[in-house]
């Protein structure tokens, strides 16, 4: 494959996120990057600065995707696709999940910007569900909790135990038992 002639700040990001994918994010260094993308390491430093930022970036990335996964899954119930997509996300994309949710190379600060974030989507998301809108406030926040904490423990399993994969209408009515929707 020839050389681009100009490494710009989304080839480099969308490089580092299939470096991950492929490799995960354990064996990540910018020059292992530069390598795949056939360059030397300055692209990648103008583009971005430093390893800290391009990881803000693959965060960031991950986050999309997450959402996007999420969307993309087929059901009245936001507080159930919530759940559904968070699990789908973890089974379609183990390595980029495993650094969103447990990579320990981004500073405690923005791990709580990226939480707070994520949090704050739930939440505005779930309440836009017809069903828990019926419930009170207190008793829609436990609800969201209660699947998001379901939700991070099998992503967990998934991740670290290779635990079985699901499909979608196995997802779908997991969570549905979860919050007795039926």
């Amino acid at each position: 494959m020839p050389r681009p002639t100009e490494y710009t700040k989304d080839l480099i990001i969308e490089n580092a996120l299939e470096f991950i994918r492929i490799y995960g994010s354990g064996k990540f260094s910018i020059r292992k990057l530069a390598k795949m993308l056939n360059c030397s390491t300055m692209p990648i430093y103008s583009e971005l600065g430093s390893k800290k930022e391009l990881k803000k970036e693959i965060i960031n990335q991950s986050q999309q995707l997450l959402r996007k996964t999420i969307e993309e899954i087929s059901h009245e119930s936001i507080a159930i696709k919530l759940g559904v997509g968070y699990v789908q996300f973890a089974q379609n994309e183990m390595e980029l999940c495993r650094e969103m949710f447990f990579g320990y190379q981004i500073s405690r600060t923005y791990r709580k910007k990226i939480i707070e974030q994520r949090l704050d989507y739930v939440y505005k998301l779930a309440l836009r569900d017809p069903i828990l809108n019926n419930l009170p406030k207190e008793r829609q926040i436990a609800m969201i909790n209660k699947i998001r904490t379901f939700a991070l423990g099998m992503i967990t399993q998934i991740i670290f135990e290779k635990h079985e994969f699901y499909t979608v209408s196995e997802l779908i009515s997991i969570f549905s038992d979860l919050i007795n929707f039926k």
